[in-house]
């Protein structure tokens, strides 16, 4: 383990986020990776021997639409909230010493972070619920009278912006899941459109390194399997092979970027190099800084947010409803 770093750097342009979001990546591969597969690949297992249409394919069976699928749907979908919690908080963490010159181990990481699990699962739980009633009710009244479905654009810019911030916030400060909530609120609507940007340039390069990786790993293991054998058996091998490796190599890419994003807006913000460069303390960390008290509150700014992600979302809607409409009517002209 490495010393500590007095003076980190801990505020970044928007290229130096991406830049130092692949370095620690980078410098710390086989930690993080290792991280995500220890979590990724048993519960990936699990869910998939759980799947109705896994236990059809290996038993030779039709697939019969049963409660069974309700219930193995409700399984996967809560051992996927215990794999986000699991590893968004770890990996925060490690992201966290990483800016402070140090290198965790994956037992460290657990061990540092293991506490806050409640925390971080009380607040996404509370934080999804939140924004389910605020979508359902814009949806109900949208019904009712289209225009409310503008509403909408509430329900999204809330969501990302505390969304982004939330396990952040929860991993490496000393609060509880409600006031969580509203300190990542405070925290991502400041830099709201640096989120979304950073968000696109990642899920952009993700999306295309995973391409490419998944299409290489299916040709690769399609390549060595017997052929002619008519089974879905290697195909599903082929399929659960590609995504637990793409997963477990782009998992950590976001959770680092908006840690690094954390650190700089409490430091443009807060003052938090200030405060951690005169303490006395050189392993001072966030938890040790007081945050300011945050209260949810809408100001001018947010309302503009809000109306261009209205704008943005009517616009969007549009072309989408003329693109079917386009394609329903060729569908039609041919069948004719």
């Amino acid at each position: 383990m490495t010393p500590s770093i007095s003076r980190p750097v801990l505020s970044f342009s928007f290229s130096e986020l991406l830049d130092r979001t692949f370095r620690i990546y980078r410098e710390n591969f086989v930690t993080m990776a290792g991280w995500v597969a220890l979590v990724t690949i048993p519960i990936t297992i699990i869910t998939l021997l759980l799947s109705p249409s896994t236990v059809a394919l290996l038993g030779n069976q039709p697939l019969r639409a049963t409660g069974q699928a309700d219930f193995s749907q409700f399984i996967a979908n809560i051992l996927s909230f215990i794999q986000t919690i699991l590893i968004v908080g770890p990996l925060t963490y490690m992201t966290s010493e990483s800016l402070f010159g140090r290198k965790v181990s994956i037992g460290e990481a657990f061990s540092a972070t293991q506490k806050r699990f409640g925390s971080i699962g009380c607040g996404l739980f509370l934080f999804g619920f939140v924004i389910g009633v605020f979508a359902v009710v814009v949806i109900i009244a949208g019904a009712l009278f289209p225009p409310l479905f503008a509403g909408l654009g509430f329900v999204i810019y809330l969501g990302i912006a505390i969304g982004a911030m939330l396990t952040q916030v929860l991993t490496l400060e000393a609060i509880s899941a409600s006031q969580g909530i509203t300190r990542a609120w405070v925290m991502g609507k400041s830099r709201f459109w640096t989120l979304i940007g950073l968000a696109l340039v990642i899920g952009l390069i993700t999306g295309i390194v995973a391409a490419v990786l998944g299409g290489a790993l299916g040709a690769l293991v399609t390549a060595v399997m017997p052929r002619g054998s008519g089974s879905m058996v290697p195909a599903l091998i082929v399929s659960f092979f590609s995504i637990v490796v793409v997963s477990i190599l782009s998992t950590p890419i976001q959770p680092i970027a908006f840690t690094l994003l954390y650190y700089d807006i409490r430091v443009k913000s807060e003052g938090l190099d200030i405060a951690l460069e005169s303490a006395a303390n050189p392993d001072m960390r966030p938890v040790d800084v007081p945050a300011p008290p945050a209260k949810f509150s809408l100001d001018g700014k947010d309302w503009r947010n809000i109306a261009i992600l209205v704008v943005i979302s009517l616009v969007m809607g549009l072309l989408l409803a003329q693109a079917f409409a386009q394609f329903m009517d060729n569908f039609t002209r041919g069948l004719r």
